[in-house]
């Protein structure tokens, strides 16, 4: 039952004290998932009118009581009226006997743990992890080195060719805009041409440009088969990859959802499957490194793409590449929370990105994927980043 039928059914039987009925209040208000039993014969309410952790519950006078009971048959019909029930829904358990009970079981679908836990016994984390421990069980490597080989061999036979792909859409749509910017330019003559013989008024003509426009381009992207939301393919794979293996190695790490003999098996060889300075996977790194180390190299990230298109940064992509420079800041702190196997696993997949983003940007990688070139694509990527990285510089020195 949800917190607004817990209100109203509060306050449908608040109203029952004031005509000397049953007055009862459901103790489940304070918690997830709990059953409340509330008997007639000894009705707790509170003094100033609700529950808290402090107060406690106060009892009724036992005269009060008495002269409640006399009511009994008029509850009983309230209780058994389908008015009660259509509120209350399947989730309140009704009995009417010598002793009225009424039992309900409130879930806060709005709280964070709730989704957590969800997310924690979903499929897709179970099956990653039984993907992990097969890969562990199977190879026979400690466990932070069965990480990075899992970690390595998902992003080449998974993200790497998405990331291909995903910049031969986006090349091929580059591309497209010098063709488009002619377009627009017949278009607008076309568009006066049009306003002059049949008086249009500027809404007019404004609206039959813009329509027609939007066709013309719509065709072109059909003809060269390169819509831009198919590059946001590697998007809707990576990151359901990235959650769930980030859930699976915190589940073994707490042992949840069981804890039961294999649960324990696997939390004890993560005890004692690191290396240097992190030899307890099962706990945050307490030196730091990797948490520091996770939020410079994504930075790095972001920075690489700020660079490459430094003189041509509209405000949606300035805002977009502040709120990642945001985000790689704050999964330090998370991180630093975080067992070291996830950490450690975060660490290892942004390690993979950079190495990823550097090798598409040589033309030679880029010609052997049968990525086109485009206008953006420069012959000295690296050498350009690093001359755009001295003008940003000399720029915020002056």
């Amino acid at each position: 039952m949800c917190t607004s039928q817990t209100h109203l059914v509060s306050r449908i039987l608040l109203s029952w004290k004031k005509r000397s009925f049953h007055h009862c209040m459901f103790s489940s208000f304070y918690s997830e998932s709990i059953t409340a039993p509330v008997d007639v014969h000894n009705v707790y309410f509170h003094n100033s009118g609700g529950f808290s952790e402090e107060n406690g519950l106060n009892k009724c006078s036992p005269s009060l009581c008495e002269r409640r009971v006399l009511k009994r048959n008029s509850q009983k019909k309230f209780l058994q009226s389908p008015l009660l029930r259509k509120i209350c829904g399947s989730s309140i358990n009704i009995s009417v006997g010598e002793s009225t009970n009424i039992s309900t079981t409130q879930t806060r679908h709005y709280s964070w743990n709730s989704w957590t836990i969800q997310i924690a016994k979903s499929q897709p984390v179970t099956w990653a992890q039984e993907c992990l421990e097969q890969i562990h069980s199977t190879v026979g490597l400690p466990w932070w080195l069965s990480i990075l080989v899992t970690t390595l061999g998902l992003r080449l036979c998974v993200t790497f060719p998405l990331s291909v792909y995903q910049n031969y859409i986006l090349a091929r749509f580059e591309n497209l805009q010098p063709e488009i910017k002619e377009l627009a330019q017949k278009l607008k003559q076309e568009t006066i041409i049009a306003t002059k013989m049949y008086s249009w008024s500027e809404k007019t003509a404004r609206t039959a440009y813009n329509r027609s426009l939007r066709k013309r381009i719509a065709e072109l992207i059909v003809r060269d088969n390169c819509h831009p939301f198919k590059a946001t393919i590697l998007i809707w794979f990576q990151l359901p990859m990235w959650i769930s293996l980030s859930f699976a190695l915190r589940n073994m790490a707490f042992m949840f959802p069981y804890q039961n003999t294999a649960a324990q098996v696997v939390f004890m060889e993560l005890s004692v499957g690191g290396t240097l300075w992190f030899s307890n996977l099962a706990i945050p790194d307490s030196s730091l490194a990797i948490p520091i180390m996770l939020g410079l190299v994504n930075l790095v990230i972001v920075e690489m793409h700020a660079l490459r298109r430094m003189q041509r940064f509209s405000k949606l992509q300035k805002w977009t590449t502040n709120l990642f420079r945001g985000l790689s800041v704050v999964m330090i702190p998370v991180a630093m929370i975080m067992p070291s196997c996830v950490s450690l696993y975060w660490l290892c997949s942004s390690l993979f990105g950079l190495s990823q983003n550097l090798v598409l940007q040589i033309p030679k990688v880029r010609r052997f994927f049968r990525i086109p070139q485009s206008p953006s694509e420069s012959p000295t990527p690296f050498l350009d980043a690093a001359q755009n990285l001295k003008t940003k510089l000399s720029r915020k020195s002056k």
